[in-house]
């Protein structure tokens, strides 16, 4: 087991965390407090989640919630809706252009 002040577990941080992988490490304090530290080995899969059975929620509630995500605000789809009239946009009427007499 290594041990450690506090200062030095704070500036070799790194060196202390590499031990910790392979040992405990002890880490003392000045008023004589002591702490373990040591790897914390995960068993099972980081892929073993709960289901979506569990938590009382309905596919269709789960469809409904991403087709919300997906709305774009800034995207106006009306303009495709085939039920509305479509507007003919007003234009400019022609002007020509003449040239200046030179004198």
């Amino acid at each position: 087991m290594r041990v450690y002040s506090v200062t030095e577990a704070r500036q070799k941080l790194a060196e202390v965390l590499d031990a910790a992988k392979t040992e405990d490490v002890l880490i003392r304090r000045r008023g004589g407090e002591s702490f373990v530290l040591s790897l914390q080995r995960r068993s099972g899969s980081p892929f073993d989640v709960q289901g979506i059975s569990g938590l009382g929620i309905s596919i269709d509630e789960i469809v409904d919630v991403v087709r919300e995500g997906r709305k774009q605000p800034w995207l106006d789809l009306s303009r495709f809706d085939k039920s509305k009239p479509k507007l003919k946009p007003k234009l400019k009427p022609k002007t020509r252009l003449t040239k200046a007499k030179s004198k």
